[in-house]
This record gives structure tokens, sequence and C-alpha cells, in this order.
């Protein structure tokens, strides 16, 4: 409901539901109600990353080779975070988690179920 009324007032952010709901009639319930993608648990945590990427790159218009919030900058295709121009380790579920929120932007809900 809450996603109909966005629709309707006119809000094109990218949705994206992420439930344990594999029905097909959940699916479609889902993409009718405006989501533009419907992931079911259990999922791979590198598929939805590739997901919210391609959002952002429909979103931007093209790929984004850099994803920067404040000092913190996410290199996509070296595959590197450096914070004040100092590189963190982290590991590949570390920097898919990292990549998912930051491609997703700020002012975006995202609640505990959907980050496990």
């Amino acid at each position: 409901e809450v996603l109909r009324q966005m629709r309707t007032n006119g809000q094109q952010i990218p949705v994206l539901i992420l439930t344990a709901r594999d029905g097909v009639e959940d699916r479609v319930a889902g993409l009718d109600a405006g989501a533009d993608d419907y992931v079911t648990k259990p999922f791979e945590l590198p598929e939805l990353a590739a997901r919210v990427r391609a959002f952002a790159r429909r979103r931007a218009g093209q790929a984004q080779p850099f994803i920067e919030a404040g000092p913190l900058v996410f290199d996509t295709v070296g595959r590197e975070v450096r914070v004040n121009g100092d590189r963190l380790s982290l590991s590949v579920r570390e920097l898919s988690v990292l990549e998912m929120l930051m491609a997703l932007g700020f002012g975006y809900l995202l609640d505990v179920e959907s980050a496990a």
C-alpha cells in the first residue's frame, strides 16, 4: 500500500522488495504495486549487490565508477574503499554490503530485516 501511494504521488525512486514471501501471487502483487525488482530469501549477497548496482546505473544513466559519501570513497571497479585517502581492508561480504548501502544513497529506508 505504501508503494502504491508513493507511485501515485509520482515518486520514482527505485524500489527493490526483499522478502521471504516467495509465492507467485506475492511477486506479482509487489511488482504490480510499483516495485522495480523482487528478491526472495534466501539470496546471495553478490546477486543483491548486482541488482542494486543496476538500479544505480539506471538512476544515473551510466555506470558510476566511484560512489562518494563525505570522506568515504568506494571504487566500484577496483573494489576498494578509502576514508580520507586511507585504504580500508574489508572482506568481500563487507564490501558488498557497503556498496549496496552506498548505491542506495542517503535518505532511503532500509529496515533490519532487509539488511539481514
